[in-house]
């Protein structure tokens, strides 16, 4: 369930020049909102290890075409699923000091959407289940996001008035009409921590329904009569 609450910035910008035809106030309004996540995107990396580099290549072939099978069974489309790099290279292990040659190593790296965001803990289990696969991280979105940042800056606008009429009638005057408004971006963040740079959080298994927040800010400028 959509929760939104506002919030007044206690910073608040309070301007009178000496022509009193002239003066304003400006003042800065927030809305915070919190709404279900119906979609998550994961990275998904896949390697394949063989003493030969045909045989590396042939091994990953077939793990991918596994993968796309199962992301098929979980409603996911070929089109969501976006190829971020693949590359082979030669593969060592370590005993003690000494460095061993252990054939090639074939890796593809994979972003995936996925649009029911319930099937994700199936994925994350098939992908646990095989050591070949590891799951990078994940940013869960909203289809509803849009139309509730609408809603949010027609709330921070109000928020920002509410606390102009507020600091006018304190100082016994009244407020006119709006000069200029204007919305910060804010960064927006996941219930289970904040979003990177690369727009991915680490990853979550979590039970229960996973959330997405932001907030809208905006600043204000009314007449002050």
């Amino acid at each position: 369930m959509k929760n939104i609450s506002l919030a007044f910035i206690l910073a608040c910008l309070f301007a009178v020049t000496a022509n009193a035809a002239d003066r304003s106030i400006t003042t800065i309004g927030t809305v915070r909102v919190e709404i279900p996540a119906d979609k998550v995107k994961v990275r998904v990396s896949i390697q394949a290890v063989d003493p030969t580099l045909e045989g590396s290549n042939a091994k990953l072939d077939a793990l991918v075409d596994e993968f796309f099978k199962k992301a098929k069974s979980l409603g996911i489309r070929k089109d969501e699923i976006v190829l971020n790099s693949r590359m082979a290279e030669k593969e060592w292990v370590r005993d003690g000091r000494r460095r061993i040659d252990n054939g090639f190593s074939s890796a593809i790296s994979l972003t995936l959407t996925l649009n029911d965001v319930s099937k994700f803990p199936e994925l994350a289990t098939y992908a646990g289940l095989r050591e070949e696969l590891s799951l990078w991280g994940t940013k869960y979105t909203s289809s509803k996001e849009g139309e509730a940042r609408k809603k949010a800056i027609t709330g921070a606008l109000k928020a920002a008035r509410d606390k102009a009429e507020l600091l006018a009638k304190a100082g016994n005057a009244t407020l006119g009409q709006l000069i200029s408004a204007e919305e910060m971006d804010m960064e927006p963040k996941s219930r289970y921590g904040s979003i990177s740079s690369n727009n991915f959080t680490q990853m979550e298994i979590s039970e229960g329904v996973q959330s997405v927040e932001f907030s809208v800010r905006v600043t204000a400028t009314f007449e002050l009569k």
